[in-house]
């Protein structure tokens, strides 16, 4: 019995150190939070970097693997230590829709209305389905499902575990946007001034918002509230962010910004940050009701289309001037920022303590280099090494007596 204990143990502290280094899809999680536990650079020491001379998609990462999508349609698999390819694969996809990852496969977009599989250790097809229009919306997955939505605005849940439809929305209108998952719903915005809310295990219909804004960047929800920029089609015809009820479709709050909001919120302790075409990176409250809701802006030196990564107690942002930004959370704070020689619109990813983002030529792994016996966790994952250690401790000791 005690060896039984220390086995499941065991295993159960190495899937929570890799869980926890891990970002598996656009925006880290099914909620788009956008946020990790994992530690992250203090400083722009470049760990390798892949010689591209072109565009990349925000970056999925899991099995101490990195897998991002370029401007040409190519899918790369990267060794995330080492920056080593371990295979690229011509799929044509869009490199608009990020791909994600799950037990082993590769989800991905294609241009050809094409949605793939693909193995995670070859970038073998292991199967593709026929999509109506091409696929820019970055895939979502939720436990065995998996969503995806086209550009002529067809919405598929998929399950994965055996590769069967489970259903698909039609006529949503234009998607661009990732759809989000939380709460047993599925929300995903389009073109067509809609916001559309389903039950994610059958597809009905639960509620719609006449938003008379159109959404092009993706959603994120946390504590019962949807987050989203918009622009307003009548009126002033400016951008805002609004914070929506995730029961019902209410529109909770509006933040106007002016130019547009294309890039997707992230969510962490009743914060939401995003950028915006005026140059700057916002930090709003996501309270309902405070006296002021903005907590900081930050001044780029160009539009801010890029969606921003939230590790140790930092934002990670891309700008059109061709840096990479490293933000102090709290107060918005510039703590290093690098040339990355084009404009970074593509949203950053953080694990393994390291940051991974695509200019408009080359892509990047920021973070210390690996050496021979130097360890790479971070702190967040050492403190939770040894939180497991002790409470397998804590279980030997138990059943011992």
């Amino acid at each position: 019995m005690r060896k039984l204990i220390i086995v499941i143990g065991l295993l159960l502290l190495t899937t929570a150190v890799a869980s926890a280094q891990e970002w598996p899809m656009f925006k880290h999680d099914p909620q788009h939070l956008g946020s990790t536990d994992s530690s992250a650079p203090s400083n722009n020491e470049i760990s390798w970097k892949f010689d591209g001379n072109q565009g990349w998609s925000s970056p999925a990462i899991a099995n101490s693997r990195v897998f991002v999508v370029s401007s040409d349609g190519i899918v790369y698999a990267f060794n995330a230590l080492t920056g080593g390819k371990f295979w690229e694969r011509n799929i044509n996809a869009s490199n608009l829709s990020s791909p994600a990852v799950s037990e082993g496969r590769v989800y991905v977009g294609g241009e050809e209305n094409l949605f793939y599989c693909l193995s995670a250790s070859s970038g073998e097809t292991i199967w593709k389905r026929s999509t109506d229009d091409a696929i820019k919306s970055p895939p979502v997955i939720s436990g065995n499902y998996l969503y995806y939505a086209s550009n002529t605005g067809h919405l598929y849940a998929v399950n994965i575990a055996d590769n069967t439809r489970l259903w698909e929305n039609e006529d949503l209108g234009k998607v661009t946007s990732s759809p989000v998952v939380s709460e047993g719903k599925i929300i995903v915005g389009s073109w067509n001034d809609f916001i559309y809310a389903f039950n994610s295990e059958t597809g009905a219909l639960l509620w719609k918002l006449e938003t008379t804004y159109s959404v092009i960047s993706s959603l994120a929800v946390a504590d019962n509230r949807v987050f989203v920029g918009g622009r307003e089609v009548s009126g002033p015809q400016g951008w805002s962010m609004y914070s929506i009820n995730l029961e019902n479709g209410d529109n909770v709050w509006t933040y106007r910004i002016g130019p547009y909001v294309k890039s997707s919120p992230s969510i962490l302790e009743n914060r939401v940050y995003f950028g915006a075409d005026d140059n700057y990176v916002y930090a709003l409250s996501t309270e309902d009701e405070v006296e002021n809701r903005l907590i900081w802006k930050f001044q780029t030196g160009a539009r801010v289309q890029s969606s921003p990564a939230i590790a140790d107690g930092k934002i990670f942002v891309g700008s059109w001037d061709g840096y990479l930004y490293a933000l102090n959370a709290d107060n918005g704070a510039l703590i290093w920022k690098y040339d990355t020689g084009g404009f970074t619109r593509s949203s950053p990813a953080v694990a393994y303590s390291r940051v991974y983002a695509g200019g408009s030529g080359d892509f990047y792994c920021f973070g210390p280099e690996i050496e021979m016996g130097r360890p790479f966790l971070g702190k967040g994952i050492t403190y939770l090494m040894l939180a497991g250690i002790l409470l397998l401790i804590w279980l030997i000791l138990h059943y011992k007596t």
